[in-house]
């Protein structure tokens, strides 16, 4: 049976692991997942196949068949902060590990890194600079697919500068004067997620933008690239501004104009939802 599968949506939109998949997101070998199965008691082998046991089962795993490959296992993805799977190799986190600990996905994570200086993009993967590597940071290569990534002192969750950029890009603190993290004053901590989020993504976007054909039509977000209008909401509206917003929504739908609206949303929330609505429209983000 060929390990080369990757993450594998389950018909309930659960992503799941494969063994091969599961190495790539832990950044080791697929022979150190298998060992740590073995041990587990998640799987075992029989007959030069791999099945899994009740144990294995216990713990999320599930058979899937491939025409292709035939039957392989696979589990889901909170399976990956199983203990198990802590080889203990150093006393450093992967942006995974460090976004669990302040509330980011790895992927927003490597961007707050790289916001911060410490990383560049780089053949698919992450490379530190020389800021990161000052901060302790390691370099690190997939065996597998030579992508680059990186793993980082657990300390670094206490600089003060990281601190900062993680507090102003979650909004954790209730101010008057609100920014976004590139540095964008805005009405509302929604419209500051939204703004930070396309920031650190590279999606370009500009704020209280008039539809062309109708001035009386205000928009809180544009994306010029795809001609997508953007609202975000947020519980403090007043009545009048919810009216206004209401119409606004209605005139949008007459007009057949592409418009979004976002309500009370942070920036977890804007890293589920919208890759998936720009990728609707031909953008797809990085």
């Amino acid at each position: 049976m060929s390990q080369n599968d990757t993450n594998i949506k389950s018909n309930t939109n659960t992503k799941v692991f494969s063994r091969s998949a599961m190495a790539d997101a832990l950044g080791v070998s697929l022979k150190e997942i298998t060992e740590a199965l073995l041990r587990a008691g998640w799987v075992q082998q029989v007959d030069n196949s791999w099945k899994l046991t009740a144990k294995g089962e216990f713990e999320g795993g599930e058979i899937r068949q491939s025409k292709k490959f035939g039957d392989y296992l696979v589990w889901p993805e909170s399976a990956l902060s199983h203990p198990i799977f802590r080889f203990d190799k150093d006393d450093t986190l992967t942006a995974s590990e460090l976004g669990k600990e302040i509330g980011l996905s790895g992927r927003l994570t490597n961007l707050l890194l790289q916001h911060c200086g410490w990383l560049k993009r780089e053949h698919k993967g992450w490379v530190l600079s020389a800021s990161g590597l000052a901060q302790g940071g390691i370099q690190h290569e997939n065996a597998k697919t030579g992508v680059p990534w990186c793993s980082w002192p657990k300390n670094l969750l206490a600089n003060e500068y990281f601190q900062r950029a993680c507090v102003t890009l979650t909004n954790a603190e209730i101010k008057e004067d609100i920014t976004s993290l590139n540095g964008i004053a805005v009405s509302s901590p929604q419209a500051a997620a939204f703004h930070s989020w396309c920031y650190l993504t590279g999606v370009v976007v500009a704020q209280n933008v008039k539809h062309p054909l109708r001035d009386s039509l205000v928009f809180d977000f544009y994306m010029p690239r795809i001609g997508l209008f953007i609202d975000v909401w947020n519980q403090s509206l007043g009545p009048s501004e919810l009216a206004a917003r209401l119409e606004r929504k209605s005139v949008c739908e007459d007009l057949e104009i592409d418009y979004l609206v976002f309500e009370d949303v942070d920036i977890m929330t804007l890293e589920e939802e919208l890759p998936r609505e720009l990728l609707k429209r031909d953008l797809e983000v990085l």
